[in-house]
């Protein structure tokens, strides 16, 4: 969202069509400006549903970390709703916060689903140490932890070309 946020047509329509399938719940997963007061009300304005946010490597560097937790108010959540368990996973962290977290929350009685912003299955592109900007673990490690828990991951971050996004008619 960060890059049309600021772009007021291409936003109304994408919370315009948002709001016109009601969701229960709307997830952000990520790189959306949740560090920025301004445009964390903006988009909680916007979407007439309920809210929750996975942060990605924009909210997360050392400046924007603060305003994030402050606009969020947490890094990793669980959120049940009927029979789901929603892993909102907070992806920069190290791999054994991740392990742990994951551990601690899998609910083996409901349907696993883990939101994040990477895509924690690419392992194209990892970074040496946590809170950079790509994850810091190979899927394979966390992997065995979720392989018969978790039904899917969707994830915020895609490999589409941002100058591409602006040519998509909502």
């Amino acid at each position: 969202m960060y890059p049309i946020i600021n772009n007021e047509n291409i936003f109304k329509k994408i919370t315009d069509k948002i709001n016109f399938y009601k969701p229960d719940v709307v997830f952000v997963l990520g790189d959306s400006n949740l560090h920025d007061e301004e445009s964390f009300t903006k988009l909680n304005n916007s979407i007439n549903s309920e809210l929750f946010f996975s942060p990605g490597n924009h909210e997360l560097y050392k400046d924007n970390i603060e305003g994030y937790l402050k606009n969020v108010g947490y890094l990793d959540r669980i959120l049940t709703k009927n029979d789901i368990n929603f892993i909102l996973l907070n992806s920069s962290e190290n791999k054994n916060q991740i392990i742990d977290f994951i551990k601690k929350n899998l609910d083996k009685e409901k349907m696993n689903l883990i939101l994040t912003h990477h895509r924690i299955w690419d392992d194209s592109i990892i970074d040496d140490k946590e809170y950079s900007h790509d994850k810091s673990y190979y899927f394979e490690e966390i992997y065995p932890y979720i392989k018969d828990n978790v039904a899917a991951i969707f994830s915020g971050n895609s490999l589409l070309d941002h100058r591409l996004q602006y040519h998509y008619s909502w």
